[in-house]
């Protein structure tokens, strides 16, 4: 990637290595190739699922410097740097009983000595798990010239507080005058100021309770290294569960597709997440859909399948069959593969609708 605060390409290599040492030897090879084409800033990241030192491990067998030699020889011939990091020392545990227990530092964040010159400053966090066996890293690289920009973050906890919609309400009721577009920037610029002094004067500062969180989980982590029993496994598991993402949620340019699991506190997160969704549509006279309706050109419907929702997506098979008409025909070989794809697509739907119709109609 090309970055424009120091003028320069960048490259940074995402790793998730196998567990197994003789698969990861793959990666070794690859990660050493690609050093010879790389001629600039290089930062290599990741799971390299392999400790480089004894006491990078805590539990199960001792750790043997020869499943490290392969790793740190890769490392040293790419002339890499390991950034180290602040926060707790390990970043994976199998959370399985105290006798069958096991910490490693598998992840880390290695830089090149190019990559140093480009950023004066780096800095890798272990932050606490969430969700998760891995922990995840937060890196941050920046030069001693380079200023940040401070852009607006909405909170997802604002929305449960009493006096939200009151807030919203006053800055999407300001009088703005011009045309659609101009009208919805300045109103979303006045409703993200009011809220953050809002957020300010009522919640306070939030990174503060994030911050005695971390602590909170640091210290359990911490109780569950010295002295592992199964009521610290569970103290821990406990924080993490109550405090980790429950809802995944795929947000795509116009919309939002959710995912969950098919038990009863999953169903019930999903309707209060609904519910607080309809009261900011009701405030801002946002519009949604009913079904039926046509999305990517294709038709979503809810209930009983109807031929007549497919009749646009037939039309336009059929416009584009009679479109290609010989064109699209091999010499000698009768359709090419383009047309007798699109050709079996279109018979299947049509067959498809034929029969629902015909058992609909008898």
């Amino acid at each position: 990637m090309h970055n424009i605060g120091i003028g320069k390409d960048i490259y940074i290599t995402a790793v998730y290595a196998k567990c197994n040492s003789a698969e990861r030897n793959i990666l070794w090879d690859d990660l050493k190739r690609i050093n010879r084409i790389i001629q600039g800033p290089w930062c290599i990241s990741g799971d390299f699922n392999v400790v480089l030192d004894p006491n990078e491990k805590v539990g199960g067998r001792p750790q043997r410097m020869t499943k490290s030699y392969d790793f740190s020889s890769c490392m040293d011939a790419c002339e890499m740097s390991d950034l180290g990091f602040n926060g707790p020392k390990f970043t994976w545990c199998n959370n399985r009983i105290p006798r069958k227990r096991i910490w490693k530092r598998l992840d880390r964040v290695f830089i090149n000595e190019k990559w140093a010159e480009s950023y004066q400053n780096n800095t890798v966090t272990h932050l606490p798990k969430a969700g998760s066996d891995h922990r995840p890293l937060l890196v941050k690289c920046f030069d001693n010239h380079q200023s940040s920009i401070k852009y607006f973050k909405f909170l997802d906890i604002w929305i449960d507080q009493p006096s939200f919609m009151n807030i919203v309400k006053n800055a999407w009721n300001t009088n703005i005058t011009g045309n659609a577009q101009w009208i919805l920037q300045q109103k979303l610029k006045v409703l993200s100021k009011k809220l953050s002094t809002w957020s300010r004067e009522v919640i306070g500062n939030v990174f503060d309770h994030v911050k005695e969180w971390e602590i909170k989980m640091k210290d359990l982590e911490d109780e569950d290294l010295s002295s592992p029993t199964e009521f610290s496994r569970e103290e821990l598991n406990k924080g993490m569960n109550l405090n980790g993402p429950v809802i995944n949620h795929l947000a795509y340019a116009d919309d939002i597709v959710i995912f969950s699991g098919g038990n009863n506190k999953s169903i019930k997160l999903i309707k209060h997440q609904i519910r607080r969704i309809n009261r900011l549509r009701r405030v801002t006279d946002y519009m949604d859909n009913t079904f039926p309706f046509t999305y990517l050109g294709c038709p979503i419907y809810n209930g009983k399948k109807n031929h007549s929702y497919f009749d646009g997506m037939l039309a336009k098979i059929v416009k584009r069959l009679n479109g290609w008409q010989c064109n699209m025909l091999s010499h000698g070989k009768g359709y090419s593969h383009e047309a007798c794809f699109t050709i079996c697509v279109y018979l299947h739907i049509v067959c498809y609708y034929s029969s629902q119709w015909y058992h609909q109609s008898y």
